[in-house]
């Protein structure tokens, strides 16, 4: 398939399928990296692309819908753990803080949703950098295929990453302008999440996400007094008792295949536990 068949695929399943998670899209990613201090899409081509990949199942699966989601392998420590056995440290730290970055987006999309927006935040606000930055997506290298095959292996998946190239098309069409439905996204921009810079800088820079306060709801429910009642002196004897008829009577139970001796020994336990049972008194 030519790279220009492969995009106009690209566009026509993403319009047909919504944001699936609460993350950042690649264009915030990309935006978040360069003002941490990446702007050179070559030469921090591994921290840019480890900011980007975590996401890397969604983005093939946009074009493969066979592809397996790996959301909940791609985003955990066990894996960022694996990655940095064979991965560089500018990748890795990518990786980190693009897991990072996204906790604030989950709080800040739920939220607004919840509101009453119509999706979450990660391709509407990539509509807010898309145009202002013209930036194309930094070029992806087999060793990061490479990288990515390690972590999947050690963490026990199954899957492989995808050809790097393949992926690298995926990524660059969609960062160089094919992003889907834009005059629709911009309007949810301007609608629901105008105030988009920051949380974007608490990405960028780690600062907590703001949480709505908790209003506790005060309980109904009424509690018996338990710690007016004891127990007797007697009980201690009384239960050490009914675990040894208990004892008895279940080795009986289970030495025969008659029901209905089964049964009578069942009953046989209950009358006893009954006649045993030792109740709390009043303090």
């Amino acid at each position: 398939m030519t790279k220009g068949k492969w995009l106009l695929l690209l566009v026509a399943l993403a319009v047909l399928c919504p944001s699936p998670v609460y993350a950042w899209g690649p264009i915030t990613h990309l935006e978040i990296a360069h003002m941490q201090g990446y702007p050179d899409k070559w030469a921090d081509v591994d921290y840019q692309y480890g900011s980007l990949l975590p996401d890397f199942s969604l983005a093939c699966r946009m074009v493969d819908s066979s592809y397996p989601n790996l959301q909940s392998v791609t985003h955990t420590q066990e894996f960022v753990d694996a990655l940095r056995e064979v991965a560089s440290e500018d990748f890795c730290n990518g990786w980190q803080a693009h897991l990072d970055a996204d906790k604030v987006e989950s709080l800040y999309s739920r939220e607004r949703i919840a509101a009453g927006a119509p999706c979450g935040a990660d391709w509407v606000v990539d509509q807010a950098y898309a145009e202002e930055l013209n930036r194309a997506a930094p070029w992806m290298e087999l060793r990061h295929q490479e990288w990515i095959d390690y972590a999947l292996d050690t963490v026990g998946c199954e899957a492989d990453c995808p050809y790097y190239v393949r992926l690298d098309m995926i990524y660059s069409g969609y960062i160089g302008g094919y992003q889907p439905n834009k005059a629709y996204y911009q309007e949810v921009l301007n609608e629901w999440y105008s105030d988009y810079q920051e949380y974007v800088d608490r990405a960028a820079f780690g600062e907590p996400p703001p949480t709505p306060p908790i209003t506790p709801t005060p309980s109904t429910k009424k509690h018996r007094p338990w710690y007016s009642y004891e127990a007797p002196p007697e009980r201690a004897a009384s239960e050490k008792l009914k675990k040894e008829m208990w004892a008895e009577l279940r080795a009986a139970m289970c030495a025969t295949d008659d029901i209905a001796e089964k049964c009578r020994l069942y009953d046989e336990w209950t009358v006893f536990r009954n006649a045993h049972s030792v109740p709390s008194v009043r303090k």
